[in-house]
């Protein structure tokens, strides 16, 4: 019953509590483009029935520090459906082939093939969705192509035939900067450095399922215990790590009142700094 995991597997599992978004979200896509009824339906059916008692869980999280990094408090987790369809991948080759000219003729020239009118003609439905995902890719490849050295989604390492972003101080092959990294993976697959199976994993429309604030998560737990060192001052009277902001949210939103300081296992820093023997 004990499992463990980062802030973006806790969500991924929060999230799929209630049942796949990802399926229900392609469901819904599909069977509304198609006017069809089927599993998203009967999903919808099956939710109403009266839940299960839920049994209570507790969060054992490590580092407070890193929960109230920019990475997460104030930020969100966005699970995405790739809706894969041989028409959108036929289009999304043919944007690569015009990358090198001006993207603002990319659009108005993918309207007048057969592959985007056959798209809009099939899913019907769901027409604003496609027309606004087939932009979407066109203003990422304008972002890719413009994009500094310095921009977030540069800073990549291909790590067993995938485009991994750097993450703190790792590489993951699960981040995602949306079309930019089909774009990537367009590049590498030309550049040979990564294979055209790799590529063809990341060809499809990306569907943004909805936003789940991380600062709601430790909320669905009926405790929150923790460990960090970032809570008291490091030595007694020193200045406190985390700013009164921080501490009225975990006092007020998340209820952690109790705490209990432990010595260092390490015992008293035996480091000295020799003003006169140092030289800068």
């Amino acid at each position: 019953m004990i499992s463990y995991g980062t802030f973006q597997q806790l969500s991924e599992r929060l999230v799929n509590s209630e049942g796949d978004v990802r399926s229900l979200t392609r469901d819904v896509i599909l069977n509304v483009a198609t006017g069809a009824g089927g599993s998203a339906a009967k999903s919808q059916k099956k939710s109403k029935k009266q839940p299960a008692e839920r049994v209570k869980r507790i969060l054992l999280i490590d580092e407070v520090d890193v929960f109230f990094s920019r990475s997460f408090y104030g930020e969100t987790y966005d699970p995405v459906l790739s809706l894969k369809l041989d028409k959108i991948a036929e289009l999304q080759n043919l944007v690569w082939t015009m990358k090198g000219g001006d993207v603002k003729m990319i659009l108005p020239a993918l309207k007048k093939t057969e592959a985007y009118k056959d798209l809009m003609r099939d899913y019907a439905g769901v027409i604003d969705i496609l027309n606004s995902q087939i932009a979407k890719m066109c203003s990422d490849l304008e972002a890719w192509n413009k994009g500094g050295l310095d921009e977030d989604f540069r800073a990549y390492k291909i790590i067993d035939g995938k485009v991994a972003y750097k993450n703190g101080g790792a590489y993951d092959s699960k981040i995602s900067f949306g079309y930019i990294t089909l774009w990537t993976y367009f590049c590498e697959v030309d550049s040979k450095r990564v294979p055209a199976a790799a590529l063809e994993e990341h060809l499809g429309m990306l569907i943004n399922c909805g936003q789940f604030s991380y600062a709601e998560i430790p909320k669905r737990y009926a405790l929150i215990l923790g460990v960090t060192g970032t809570l008291v001052p490091e030595t007694p009277g020193g200045p406190q790590p985390l700013g009164y902001f921080e501490q009225n949210i975990i006092r007020d939103d998340y209820k952690i009142t109790g705490q209990t300081e432990l010595p260092s296992v390490f015992g008293e820093r035996n480091l000295t700094f020799r003003e006169n023997e140092v030289h800068t």
